[in-house]
C-alpha cells in the first residue's frame, strides 16, 4: 500500500468508523488546518446520510 493510500485510509477510518473528532484527525495527519481535513475526508454519501437519520430512531 502506498503511503498516500494508507494515510487516506487512516483518516477515513478514524473519522467514519471510530468517530474521532476532526481536529484530532487533522493533527494526526499533520494537516495545516482542520479545514484541509474536511475538504479531503468529509464527503457524506447517500448511505452515510441515511445511517445518520436512522440513528434518530435509536
Amino acid at each position: 500500500m502506498k503511503v498516500h493510500s494508507f494515510r487516506h485510509t487512516l483518516g477515513t477510518r478514524l473519522l467514519k468508523e471510530k468517530q474521532v473528532d476532526i481536529v484530532t484527525v487533522s493533527k494526526i495527519l499533520r494537516h495545516s488546518s482542520s479545514k484541509v481535513t474536511e475538504d479531503f475526508y468529509i464527503n457524506a454519501n447517500k448511505e452515510d446520510k441515511l445511517r445518520a437519520i436512522n440513528m434518530l430512531d435509536d
